[in-house]
């Protein structure tokens, strides 16, 4: 864990099926499955992300102690971003959104999640939340999701005051 915030919130998705099960378990079971990836396949210490979101708009913790970090206004580095790691924290969307945006719940989830952390860590959502793509050659967050953040980040915007009110 860090003692300063970060810059970023950068914006994933995890290039997986866009499925039709909405459930807890299956959002559980997606987490698992990154994180079990990104230790045996990866060699990393726990899942690279900070959060994950899934389908069905569950949020779950990815990186260990990441919620707790945040909730003190610290981070914990983690393995989303090569070259940004360490002043940005990462939220992987559950599915591919190269072609279709990610379903409503997912992105009011996203929404309310932006906003914590734009709250916790005193960021400017306009500034702040960015597609995985700013930092590296990828397709992350997809080429129908991406460009849509900036318009995304104004609902961010407006949902920062409820949570300061």
């Amino acid at each position: 864990m860090v003692s300063h915030a970060p810059r970023y919130i950068v914006i994933h998705h995890t290039s997986t099926p866009n499925v039709d099960d909405y459930s807890l378990a299956r959002a559980e079971l997606l987490a698992r499955g990154i994180q079990n990836a990104h230790m045996n396949d990866q060699g990393w210490p726990d899942t690279g992300q900070h959060f994950t979101i899934s389908r069905g708009g569950h949020i779950l913790e990815g990186r260990h102690g990441s919620l707790t970090a945040a909730r003190k206004g610290d981070f914990v580095i983690g393995t989303h971003a090569r070259e940004a790691n360490d002043y940005s924290v990462g939220i992987e969307c559950e599915g591919t959104y190269n072609t279709v945006l990610p379903p409503r719940k997912l992105l009011s989830s996203l929404v309310r999640m932006c906003a914590w952390l734009c709250v916790q860590y005193d960021l400017d959502p306009q500034k702040a939340i960015v597609p995985h793509r700013k930092f590296n050659d990828t397709d992350c967050c997809g080429d129908k999701f991406a460009p849509t953040l900036p318009r995304f980040s104004n609902e961010v915007e407006k949902a920062v005051p409820k949570l300061l009110g």
